[in-house]
């Protein structure tokens, strides 16, 4: 069985072949130019806090910026009087300060001044890319089309002319020595880079010769920090986004295994000694069943509590050795504090070994033989609650240690929500997870792929107080996601991504649960250097709180969200036969 999309073959007919190639071109050049004008579109927002020499803004990556991206902090300027009636008609708009977003938080952005900021107030607006002024060096002398081309497609730019930048341009491109808010488009060995004024890197894009832009596609959205830019493909497709059109791999409706309790909060399946491990929580306590197979049945093995009164977040499991003791990391907040639990699992009993640590736990298994052998710990960042620092945890005369990790990982990455896995077939461990509503998937520090904004969703959720000693406090919320899985489910020899996605309410509240109309797992296969994407199974009228499988079964747990204003209702785990 076929799981994912096809590309019909070319006709062999010679004229349709040679005006196929020539549509592909201009399709090819069209979708560059709408790159660049997506990449470099005006984004409005407002200065939210003014610092020495940091600016914060209310502005995000959900909201399509980066670091690099280089803001013009908008002011009134002259007033435009009528000639005959002598009436303010209006007012032109002036640039009172440039700011350069130097790093992402969740729901704001750092940003530094480039130039003078002392005119720069709390509540200013601020527009990007806009009214910055423009100079294009063109090192091929060819490519005054593209040049061209770049003045209609965006216009808020204060473009010099072309021929001024050609005879001002250096004889090979450099820093400018006037730190001005200048955009540096450059045009060499058919690459079109966009710098600043100190040459920090924007954007890069493939171009063809003598400006046919696009011809060998567009990369886009890559941050100013990522000096290798983007991969240079000749193919149709990009690393940015999916391939084709999704395809619907329809196994029909999933069966009922079990009932569980009321409101699973977060579930974590395992596979132990051929039978399935089930963790679950609603919050207040876990419970660990048995997922027999063969009896089509769920039996319930052991329940436990963390001390104290927390609200329980997630669960994990860890197994640092084959066949030998099995964990459970427990991840709750208590206090206004992350509170995280590691329990031992033995003789269908709970028993605390670790308690009070205070960073985010996650397990990966990273030698990849299906055993989540490595556990990773996250500080807590007040602000994005995530911190960037991971660390391993390991035993050390029977207490729980931290060391370095050699691992490479993208400054977002969180261990819950979080999968370390080969996607691409290349033998290295790729990561990709789920925040803010897309899935994110990384070589290192090199982003291969982001999502529309139509992932996760998750009733595990937490509103706090960011700075709790404060009698003015600001609140903020965080979903934890399920984490994807990769699994073989078309026998083909290669891992697909499995991740959960849903249809969310548009209300939401600090203090609420989400809620969520359906949910659905959708599944993504790296081809040809592009991610393809399907979808697995029928939607189903609940969250989806936990998610495993194998070559022959998808199982997953479905919780009725419930009413606005309660926990959820109803949970049961399901199973989708995918064998074929």
């Amino acid at each position: 069985m076929k799981i994912f999309a096809e590309v019909k073959k070319f006709d062999r007919n010679p004229m349709v072949v040679v005006m196929g190639f020539i549509g592909l071109c201009c399709c090819l050049a069209s979708s560059c130019y709408a790159d660049i004008a997506n990449d470099l579109k005006p984004i409005d927002g407002y200065v939210v806090k003014v610092g020495e020499n940091e600016f914060v803004i209310d502005l995000d990556a959900t909201h399509g910026i980066e670091a690099g991206d280089i803001f013009s902090v908008m002011g009134p300027g002259e007033e435009l009087i009528h000639p005959v009636t002598q009436k303010i008609i209006g007012r032109l708009e002036e640039v009172k300060g440039v700011l350069k977003v130097i790093r992402i938080s969740d729901g704001y952005s750092f940003a530094r001044p480039i130039g003078e900021a002392a005119a720069i107030k709390r509540g200013d607006r601020i527009r990007r890319f806009s009214a910055l002024k423009a100079v294009f060096w063109d090192y091929s002398d060819t490519n005054r089309p593209l040049f061209d081309h770049l003045q209609n497609t965006l216009p808020f730019l204060t473009w010099q002319d072309y021929k001024t930048s050609q005879i001002e341009r250096p004889p090979k491109p450099s820093p400018l020595v006037e730190q001005s808010a200048i955009l540096i488009f450059i045009v060499q060995n058919n690459i079109l880079e966009i710098r600043d004024a100190q040459y920090g890197l924007l954007r890069k894009y493939p171009v063809g010769e003598a400006s046919a832009i696009g011809r060998a596609g567009a990369s886009t959205h890559h941050s100013s920090v990522d000096s290798s830019a983007a991969p240079l493909s000749t193919t149709l497709t990009t690393s940015a986004y999916e391939k084709n059109t999704p395809s619907i791999i329809n196994y029909g409706p999933a069966t009922s295994m079990a009932q569980l309790s009321d409101n699973t909060l977060m579930a974590e399946l395992l596979k132990q000694n051929g039978e399935r491990m089930l963790a679950t929580t609603d919050g207040n306590k876990i419970s660990i069943f048995g997922v027999f197979n063969s009896e089509q049945q769920l039996k319930l093995l052991a329940e436990g509590k963390i001390d104290g009164y927390g609200k329980i977040l997630t669960v994990k499991w860890w197994q640092p050795e084959a066949g030998v003791m099995l964990y459970l990391a427990v991840l709750a907040w208590t206090d206004d504090k992350i509170d995280s639990t590691v329990f031992k699992f033995e003789n269908n009993r709970l028993s605390t070994v670790e308690k009070g640590l205070d960073s985010i736990l996650g397990s990966f298994d990273l030698d990849k033989d299906g055993r989540p052998e490595t556990l990773l710990s996250q500080n807590f960042d007040a602000d994005s609650f995530f911190g960037r620092r991971i660390q391993e945890m390991y035993w050390h005369n029977a207490q729980l240690k931290q060391k370095n990790i050699t691992l490479e990982l993208p400054s977002k990455f969180t261990v819950i929500g979080g999968l370390l896995a080969d996607l691409t077939g290349d033998g290295k461990l790729e990561a990709a997870y789920v925040r803010n509503g897309s899935l994110w998937v990384y070589s290192g520090n090199k982003k291969l792929y982001v999502s529309p904004k139509q992932m996760g969703g998750s009733l595990s959720a937490l509103t706090y107080k960011v700075d709790p000693t404060l009698l003015d406090y600001r609140s903020t919320s965080v979903f934890f996601e399920v984490a994807p899985i990769a699994v073989d489910i078309d026998a083909d020899g290669r891992k697909e991504l499995l991740v959960v996605s849903s249809d969310q309410s548009a209300i939401k509240a600090p203090g609420l649960m989400t809620t969520i109309d359906k949910s659905r797992i959708i599944v993504f296969n790296y081809e040809k250097g592009a991610f393809v994407r399907g979808t697995v199974g029928e939607p189903v009228d609940a969250a989806i709180q936990g998610l495993g499988a194998d070559g022959q079964q998808i199982l997953f747990v479905a919780t009725d969200p419930g009413s606005l204003f309660d926990q959820g209702g109803s949970s049961q785990l399901q199973i989708l036969d995918i064998a074929f």
